[in-house]
Order: C-alpha cells, then structure tokens, then sequence
C-alpha cells in the first residue's frame, strides 16, 4: 500500500547531468550519422 507514496525526487524533472549527458550523446550520435552517412554516399558514388 505504500508503494503509491514515492519520494519527491523522482516527480521532480529528469537529473541536470542525466540530461546533459543525454545531449551529448545525441550531439554524438548526428555527428557519427552524418559521417556515416558521407562515408557511404562514397561508396555509392
């Protein structure tokens, strides 16, 4: 039954770091895609 009641912590927004992280790893994650993406329009090419 106490289960329902959850800390405060875990309502409040996503984690400052967590989601920075998230971004960099997005930022990431568009660059190697655009590389990747160069990379085998070349070997169409």
């Amino acid at each position: 039954m106490h289960q329902a009641q959850r800390p405060q912590k875990l309502k409040s927004g996503i984690n400052p770091e967590l989601e920075t992280s998230i971004r960099n790893l997005t930022r990431l994650n568009d660059a190697f895609g655009q590389v990747y993406v160069s990379h085998s329009t070349r070997k169409i090419w």
